[in-house]
């Protein structure tokens, strides 16, 4: 008895042993597979906010212009003067955006005053660091923005 008793203790213990290296070796690829999604994930820098902000200032004024044959006079001040902007972005007399930096509407980077005849218009942010610019830049609008649908 004694006999089949070792033997059943020897393979317990080699039992024993085997599952535990198996279960380290589990919880080491459960930790590396935590650390590696830490890093790696995408941290949310607010482009869904500025995604909407954008939609937003922009549906405003297309209504605003739209009894009109183009954007003709559109400028930063326009907006600001005619309140076409969502209401928390107006600070110190500047457009701010979710991520703190101006903003300006109008031609091109420096935001032009529109001429006659213009079709459309730009939303500057100024000053956004590179991931803010990435996410922004590559943010997927619905096709209602983009065909100017409000």
């Amino acid at each position: 008895m004694t006999e089949k008793l070792r033997k059943f203790v020897i393979l317990l213990q080699s039992a024993l042993i085997y599952n535990f290296k198996i279960w380290i070796g589990v919880a080491i690829i459960i930790v590396v597979a935590l650390c590696v999604w830490l890093f790696t994930r995408e941290a949310d820098v607010g482009t869904q906010q500025a995604a909407d902000e954008i939609v937003t200032l922009s549906n405003n004024i297309r209504r605003y212009y739209q009894n009109r044959p183009d954007f003709w006079g559109l400028s930063t001040n326009t907006v600001i003067k005619n309140k076409l902007y969502p209401q928390k972005m107006l600070q110190k007399e500047q457009l701010i955006g979710f991520f703190g930096n101006q903003i300006l509407v109008g031609n091109g980077e420096n935001a032009e005053v529109l001429m006659p005849g213009a079709r459309g218009f730009d939303i500057i942010y100024k000053g956004l660091n590179k991931k803010q610019c990435e996410e922004l830049a590559s943010h997927k609008f619905d096709e209602k923005f983009w065909f100017g649908v409000t």
